[in-house]
């Protein structure tokens, strides 16, 4: 088993935690090689789709058809390194083989548990823009044969083809990973169960990352402008409105949701002027927006990739030189300029070195100010956290204790002005006499998890629709081997809900216990019912249609909207195995009031 260690740095990684698949996508490297009809018998572990590039064939599993590795742009390689992505073309052959895993973007993939969480290390290409569908039974039917396959197989029913308020809510998932690592075809975001269970279509999406997917270098028409992995996102969510239709879904009932850097990238999607109106998505669920996290503002991007471009051993513009580098150089210069600090009063930037970028165009301010302005794009949002966010963060950081001077240097550092009362606020755990044998990483994990993640999604959630809803995911695994991180052992971490917001159990050896079982369900019933009616709880209207799950069997309990009209009062759904799920209100009001009131939000 590879283990590897925790990258050293705030934000670096998300803990991607996950658990291993026994299904093994078989039809080869080619996406021209024939599928097998054999006239013995029917070919129902297959499943045919179309698109606007031509027919499709998926696998079929005992909960879903699963379409995996379709291509929603032409490939951004040579002349298209750096340049926003392109419609697909027609598929030259009878039909795609969507029966494999494609690659996954180019990154170096270090995670907990990185051969559960990370693609293979040779399916890393920069030939990576492919989407994985999975589509409930309730939307197959089979067919004698057709135009693709010779024999019986699955279809999707044509009467679930209509596009109209009976087909199916989407959910479309981003993943996190701190836009360095990340795949949307990783066994922990398998949308099989999801899909099953709330009777939804489940789709993950790949985008680029790192330096390939926010370099700003260059000037001209030909200069790179990052934001490449929004506009991927974009691209993914323009062919899902053109062709979910077609998979049994409703282009009009679009849920976008994601986990840290996926979440962040929800906030981009949400505030951009290109985008937020365009009506692509309907509806969001944010998991752990460490929204008080900063982009980089244009001139220090063009600093930074002027930096990436001498390391790379070209000359800073030279876009010419920068398209021929091999994906090797590439990864090279990338670690050479990792720890570049540009502007000392931003250090904050160490901890996210690439990621989207505010151009003053597409991105014209930093999420969290729009969101604080109220130029969202108002729609029904969840948005959540985990108890422990930076637990993993600051164990990993500072793998050392941290004295009481430590501990000052370090708010001193990154918070500047704020510091003083912020120290105020959360003093050292340690008293004077204790010396440098002391530890204030717990005051440290605290302050960070308050400030970066639960206190500026209160203050977006403050400012958007009334029809949104807020969680707190409180519950430690019993499978703790998974984490490969002793501090996380007993912690809430940064991801702990992933795995059973998946449903992930029964494709590994790992076992939930029992109250972990029934967690995991809820949780299925809160998101999907949300994706389907803008409600966690169900369709208000008692309409029960397109239910699968009972709330009544599984414990679920009312969850009322952030904040009724009118009310000084707002409410969370503390979620928990253990302690089962119960509303919280006002969350953490009095140290939210102190970080909204510093007003410094992305700007540090």
């Amino acid at each position: 088993m590879r283990k590897s260690a925790i990258v050293a740095i705030i934000g670096t990684v998300t803990i991607a935690i996950v658990l291993t698949v026994t299904l093994v996508l078989t039809l080869g490297p080619d996406e021209s090689e024939p599928i097998s009809e054999g006239p013995q018998g029917p070919q129902l572990d297959k499943i045919v789709a179309k698109t606007t590039e031509g027919d499709v064939v998926g696998l079929v599993t005992p909960e879903a058809g699963m379409f995996i590795g379709i291509p929603f742009s032409q490939p951004p390689v040579g002349q298209y390194r750096w340049k926003n992505p392109r419609r697909p073309v027609p598929y030259n052959e009878r039909y795609y083989n969507a029966t494999y895993e494609r690659d996954s973007c180019i990154q170096r993939c270090s995670l907990p548990a990185d051969e559960y969480s990370c693609p293979e290390e040779d399916q890393f290409s920069e030939d990576c823009l492919f989407l994985n569908i999975w589509v409930p039974r309730s939307v197959m039917s089979t067919v004698e044969s057709d135009d693709v396959i010779s024999t019986e197989h699955y279809v999707i029913d044509p009467e679930q083809q209509n596009g109209d308020d009976d087909s199916l809510a989407v959910m479309v998932f981003f993943y996190g990973g701190n836009f360095l690592v990340g795949s949307a075809s990783v066994e922990l975001y398998d949308s099989r169960f999801l899909a099953n269970l709330g009777n939804v279509i489940g789709v993950t999406v790949n985008y680029r990352l790192g330096p390939l997917g926010f370099l700003v270098q260059g000037s001209g028409e030909d200069a790179a402008i990052g934001n490449y992995g929004i506009q991927d996102q974009v691209r993914s969510l323009e062919w899902i409105k053109k062709n979910i239709r077609t998979f049994g879904g409703n282009p009009n009932k679009v849920t976008i949701y994601g986990q840290s850097a996926g979440a962040e990238s929800i906030g981009v999607l949400m505030t951009s002027p290109y985008v937020k109106n365009r009506d692509i998505f309907q509806q969001c669920i944010m998991h752990s927006n460490p929204f008080g996290l900063p982009f980089r503002d244009w001139n220090n991007a063009m600093e930074y990739g002027g930096r990436f471009a001498e390391k790379a051993g070209c000359v800073r513009g030279d876009m010419d030189c920068l398209r021929k580098l091999t994906t090797d150089e590439i990864q090279l210069a990338f670690r050479l300029n990792f720890f570049e600090v540009v502007g000392f009063d931003k250090l904050f930037l160490l901890f996210q070195p690439w990621g989207p970028v505010i151009d003053g165009d597409f991105l014209p301010e930093q999420p969290v100010d729009l969101f604080g302005k109220g130029e969202a794009v108002q729609i029904p949002c969840m948005m959540g956290v985990t108890q422990h966010e930076a637990q993993s963060y600051i164990y990993g950081t500072f793998p050392g204790e941290i004295s009481n001077a430590e501990y000052r240097a370090v708010v001193y550092g990154m918070m500047k002005l704020d510091a003083p009362q912020i120290i105020d606020r959360y003093q050292p755990l340690c008293d004077i006499a204790d010396g440098p044998s002391c530890d204030n990483r717990d005051v440290m994990e605290v302050l960070t998890t308050w400030y970066l993640f639960m206190c500026p999604t209160r203050y977006s959630l403050n400012r958007m629709i009334p029809d949104s809803y807020y969680y707190i995911f409180n519950e430690t695994w019993s499978f703790k081997e998974l984490w490969g991180f002793e501090p996380c052992n007993d912690k809430v971490c940064h991801a702990a809900e992933l795995p059973y917001v998946f449903n992930m159990e029964t494709l590994t050896t790992y076992r939930y216990d029992e109250q972990e079982r029934e967690m995991s369900r809820r949780m299925a019933y809160y998101w999907t019912n949300f994706a389907k009616y803008g409600n966690p709880n169900g369709d208000p209207n008692e309409r029960n249609d397109q239910k699968v799950l009972n709330g009544e069997d599984i414990n679920a309990v009312f969850w009322p909207k952030f904040r009724d009209a009118g009310s000084n009062d707002y409410y969370a759904m503390h979620i928990s195995a253990g302690l089962g799920d119960f509303v919280i209100e006002n969350l953490d009001e009095g140290d939210c009031d102190f970080c909204d009131s510093l007003d410094s939000y992305g700007d540090h």
